[in-house]
């Protein structure tokens, strides 16, 4: 740029030159003397413009390493914008498969609470079947317990029967047992009153003996009415005695049902027992199924019963 200008300075001073060496041949001394002057302006022109040509040649390194630097500040801008887009895509793919992820995260951790509340849905529908079978059978251990109390209430009931009958029968025997000697010792007043009636016969006039046959008549009439009473005591000691054989046949039935309650009552107690271990032993392999689901074991499924049927109890005749 500053040989540029010193050339067209030359340039400019040579065609002033031939203009003043033209002027010189044609004008006049004036125009010499303006001349002159025309040099000297020129002479400091020139000067200025060697000046300003010098500060030009020491800015023009300045301004190409400014130039310099403005192409590399632009080239690392430039690499540093596409470094920016490569990171900015490969954040964006980061991003996506982060969404991805989160999304298969999402739908898996739905399908595991799902299956957990399905889990836990069929885990409570099976305690509470349980439950109420439980129920129904201690009801029905219940409605045994109670028919056998009532077995129990009415055997006291015909025991309580049977003492009363017992006292009946000792004094039916006490009274019986004074019937017999009053009877015996009425057949030995018989006797004496008939061997009395022979000897009177023999020995005291007719008179006498009227008397002694009304008084016979008295004795035989008196012994006719005992005999009556007799058979009618008979009479009740054979109803009372038919009485005492079917009470006795009761007894024994009642007996029988005795022992068959007390084996009814073995059997409840055992079956009570029994239930209650099984249904323990199904509540612990239901909590331990329970607990190998939820720590995601495999566990094999236990095909046995879970609830115990009771078997039909002795019949009671």
């Amino acid at each position: 740029m500053s040989m540029a200008e010193e050339q067209k300075t030359e340039d400019a001073s040579e065609d002033t030159e031939a203009h003043n060496t033209s002027e010189e041949t044609t004008g006049s001394k004036v125009e010499i003397e303006s001349l002159d002057k025309y040099q000297e302006d020129l002479a400091d022109v020139l000067g200025y413009a060697k000046q300003i040509s010098g500060r030009l040649e020491v800015l023009v390194p300045s301004l190409l390493d400014t130039a310099d630097a403005t192409n590399s500040a632009a080239d690392v801008s430039r690499r540093a914008s596409l470094t920016l887009e490569k990171g900015l895509s490969q954040v964006q793919k980061r991003v996506q498969e982060l969404d991805e992820a989160s999304a298969k995260s999402n739908k898996l951790s739905g399908y595991i609470l799902i299956g957990t509340v399905t889990v836990f849905v069929a885990a409570v529908s099976v305690f509470a079947f349980m439950a109420q079978q439980l129920n129904a059978k201690t009801n029905q251990v219940d409605a045994m317990l109670v028919a056998l109390s009532q077995r129990v209430v009415n055997m006291n009931s015909a025991l309580s029967l049977f003492d009363e009958i017992n006292q009946t029968m000792n004094s039916l025997a006490v009274e019986q047992s004074a019937f017999s000697d009053t009877q015996t010792a009425l057949i030995e007043s018989v006797r004496n009153a008939e061997r009395l009636a022979g000897a009177i016969k023999s020995d005291v006039p007719e008179m006498a003996a009227k008397r002694v046959g009304q008084s016979t008549a008295k004795v035989i009439k008196q012994v006719n009415d005992l005999a009556g009473t007799v058979k009618s005591q008979s009479a009740d000691v054979a109803r009372v005695s038919k009485s005492v054989a079917v009470l006795a046949t009761q007894v024994k039935t009642m007996q029988g049902q005795v022992g068959n309650i007390k084996a009814l009552n073995a059997d409840v107690q055992s079956l009570i027992t029994l239930e209650r271990a099984k249904y323990i032993d199904v509540l612990k392999r239901q909590v331990a199924l329970e607990e190998a689901r939820d720590q995601g074991e495999q566990v094999e499924e236990d095909l046995s019963p879970t609830v115990v049927t009771f078997p039909s109890g002795p019949s009671i005749r």
